[in-house]
């Protein structure tokens, strides 16, 4: 499995790169979508969970994403309309 918040840190320059492009709304989505997932390390989802139980406004934002995601759950699968899978380069 991929670690997500490592990724998200090289793919935004989260190691002090100046040319960082994620906005720190994006990261936060992104880290409660990675806790959602159980993507996060346990010591990174302990503390989302403080976090979690002292902001009002995270914890806001969690319970939308997480009831988005239930809501999108309950569409089932569609199936696409034809194969967009790359061929092998010859």
């Amino acid at each position: 499995m991929v670690n997500r918040m490592r990724w998200l840190h090289g793919l935004f320059g989260r190691d002090g790169d100046a040319s960082a492009s994620a906005t720190p709304e994006q990261l936060r989505d992104e880290r409660l979508s990675a806790y959602l997932d159980g993507e996060l390390a346990a010591a990174d989802a302990a503390a989302l969970e403080r976090e979690l139980g002292e902001d009002t406004a995270l914890r806001t934002e969690f319970e939308l994403l997480r009831d988005v995601r239930s809501a999108l759950r309950t569409l089932g699968e569609v199936r696409a309309p034809r194969s967009f899978a790359l061929a092998a380069p010859p």
